[in-house]
């Protein structure tokens, strides 16, 4: 505020100098500010190659390869995914792949029947840039502001409740809680109680094999379902289900097996982000099965491995446990699965939609060298294992370079070790909640190794700013949204679940 003065001609001369003085020294404040957040753009992003950065290539190919290429020998790639790395270190452990032979997927889709599903919606461009203008308060973002604090009063999650990989609002208040053992366990009001138990049903002998993934009904209210899917104990596949959910209690009895699928090496490469979408279709991440075959299988549309897929689950019953939707990409195209989305995937352990633009984002995590992310649209190719990231992998590079203009371009990819000390990455969720304003529109992801999560901001006609947001942990599972938009971190072992806070504006726990 300004001094308080007399009504004088004295005084009010002097007054109005104070106020000019005032307003020039403004001025220039906020012109300072603006430059120094010019310089604070330039955070090293999580990579230390120069190419690292690239824009999202706006066009994409339903193009079904074939085996007349030569692909460069290799030898087995170690896996790195979200339980590589065992509880009691924090360095990630490699996983050989197991050569064991793929079976062929004895799988025969669903007979088609007449349904009316709604149509994609075609995503707005997004993210939107977030404006760094200053403003009142916060003056402008501050990246070193954000801080993560233990949320649920540090509850710790133990025994066959520990590891957990998943997390969601549920119902009448609390957060449901999903552990790689096979459990599931609701927590409302710092106590914890029990919503399902697979646990004698789940396999977890590998290093990415477990309960790894589920949803809640898109209209809960009046369809009370929750889906699951999970590693078949000693059956070698994975599995979707449904269970219904009566006065806050899961039924286990009443499980409606909806999708399995055989997988070559049950210990890697699962995929496991389950999701409904804006249009109400259950979307599944799968991963290639892991192997020596995986890269191949990744392109191959025959097979459900290495693809996104999506199906209705409406209306469903064990003589029709879910239905294509007619407007999936590969309907009628000879020879592929019509359940598939997308493909030309490693193992795309999260994906999310952003609540306000219906933009699907899925992590995919890479093997030796590079880990991407990536914008999912109907019917694209994202290039594995031609591509690793933005390099090219197992094949030549004239090979490569015939088929680039064929496959979608990652929006980022970040080099393993170095600068980014990744070896994971682990898709996250684009910011919408309303206690970080001016982070509203981000993309945030991280990684199993890295200490670090990263803020994702701009778009493929402007180009991609990242900037890193240190957590003080490691071995990220997961990424989680509240009610309100608010954005959680799921931790490998017994650790405490944290949230996203900006120090500057919320207390520094809760």
């Amino acid at each position: 505020m300004f001094p308080d003065r007399s009504t004088t001609n004295e005084g009010m001369t002097y007054f109005y100098r104070v106020a000019i003085v005032a307003v020039v020294s403004h001025i220039l404040i906020a012109t300072g500010c603006a430059l120094g957040n010019q310089d604070s753009l330039q955070v090293p992003t999580p990579t230390h190659s120069p190419t690292s950065v690239i824009s999202a290539s706006p066009a994409f190919s339903k193009l079904v390869l074939t085996s007349t290429h030569t692909a460069v020998p290799s030898t087995s790639v170690p896996t790195r995914t979200p339980e590589a790395v065992s509880q009691e270190s924090s360095e990630s452990s490699p996983v050989k792949a197991s050569p064991t032979a793929t079976p062929q997927p004895t799988y025969t889709p669903v007979p088609l029947k007449p349904v009316l599903a709604t149509p994609i919606p075609e995503p707005t461009p997004t993210p939107v840039q977030v404006s760094h203008t200053p403003t009142p308060f916060p003056a402008a973002p501050r990246w070193e502001n954000l801080r993560f604090t233990q949320a649920f009063d540090g509850a710790r999650f133990q025994g066959d409740s520990g590891r957990p990989l998943d997390m969601l609002p549920w119902p009448g208040g609390g957060m449901a809680v999903l552990s790689r053992p096979g459990l599931i366990t609701l927590i409302v009001d710092g106590r914890q109680h029990t919503l399902l138990d697979l646990v004698d049903a789940t396999q977890q002998k590998g290093a990415e094999d477990g309960l790894l993934g589920m949803a809640l009904s898109p209209n809960f209210d009046e369809l009370p379902f929750l889906y699951v899917y999970y590693s078949v104990l000693d059956e070698g596949k994975t599995r979707l289900s449904r269970f219904p959910v009566h006065n806050n209690v899961v039924v286990r009895e009443e499980e409606l097996v909806i999708l399995d699928i055989p997988q070559p090496t049950m210990s890697s490469h699962n995929g496991g982000s389950v999701l409904f979408g804006p249009d109400g279709m259950l979307y599944l991440s799968l991963g290639d099965g892991g192997g020596y075959d995986g890269f191949e299988l990744a392109q191959e549309l025959d097979t459900l491995l290495g693809s996104i897929i999506r199906i209705d689950v409406r209306e469903i019953s064990e003589e029709i446990p879910y239905r294509v939707p007619p407007d999936n990409p590969l309907i009628g195209v000879p020879g592929a699965m019509p359940e598939i989305f997308a493909w030309g995937f490693r193992n795309p352990w999260r994906m999310s939609f952003d609540p306000d633009t219906a933009t699907l984002w899925v992590g995919d995590v890479g093997g030796e060298r590079q880990e991407e992310v990536n914008i999912v649209r109907p019917g694209a190719n994202y290039g594995w294992g031609i591509f690793e990231g933005e390099l090219c992998h197992h094949y030549t590079d004239e090979y490569c370079a015939e088929h680039a203009e064929s496959l979608t371009a990652p929006v980022f990819a970040y080099d393993h070790g170095g600068e980014s000390g990744g070896c994971a990455v682990i898709g996250g969720v684009v910011y919408r909640g309303s206690a970080i304003p001016w982070l509203d529109g981000t993309y945030l992801f991280g990684d199993l190794c890295a200490n670090k999560i990263w803020a994702l901001e701009g778009s493929a006609e402007s180009g991609w700013q990242t900037h890193e947001i240190h957590t003080g942990a490691r071995l990220l599972t997961s990424f989680a949204v509240d009610t309100a938009g608010e954005v959680y971190l799921l931790f490998h072992g017994n650790n405490p679940i944290l949230k996203l806070v900006d120090t500057a504006g919320t207390p520094t726990r809760e």
